[in-house]
């Protein structure tokens, strides 16, 4: 294994003295990138293409680029759409997390830019989330938790903001 220099996403992400506009260019590439990888995926049915865990210390940006770290098979028994569906969401709430959850807007407009060209991935992250039964308690729980942890961004606030804007 090669070692790589560079600072990962979130410290990238969290750092005060770089620009807002510049770290949302910087997500709108790495969703640019997921696209194409998750297309790639779908239509090969290659699971191995999917991020088990794609937050974002396990993205390295350095001069060259950025490169993706702790690759591995996905362990979850779901079909692969839903797979590549959860991967795309829980990156989107970790980089908004991230940067601030006041950019929660920005962080899905950049998504939805560059999923539009296949929106039944996004309408099915809405799905997965706010189509489960017994929405009154996950939102219950959903509240107490962002009362609990003010300024955390949970899966709801990505896939209501989703909702909105499609």
């Amino acid at each position: 294994m090669d070692y790589i220099k560079g600072v990962n996403l979130g410290e990238y992400l969290k750092d005060p003295k770089i620009q807002r506009e510049k770290k949302l260019s910087k997500i709108a590439e790495i969703f640019r990138n997921n696209f194409d990888r998750h297309s790639k995926s779908l239509e090969s049915k290659d699971l191995n293409l999917v991020h088990s865990d794609p937050n974002t210390d396990n993205i390295l940006i350095t001069s060259e680029g950025f490169f993706y770290i702790d690759f591995e098979h996905y362990s979850k028994n779901l079909p692969l759409f839903d797979m590549v569906c959860k991967e795309i969401a829980t990156f989107c709430r970790r980089a908004v997390r991230d940067i601030g959850p006041d950019c929660v807007d920005d962080v899905v407009r950049n998504m939805i830019g560059e999923y539009k060209k296949n929106d039944k991935l996004l309408w099915r992250i809405i799905e997965l989330t706010a189509g489960r039964p017994f929405q009154l308690i996950h939102r219950f729980r959903d509240s107490r938790k962002k009362k609990a942890s003010p300024g955390e961004i949970t899966k709801y606030d990505i896939a209501d903001a989703l909702k909105r804007m499609l």
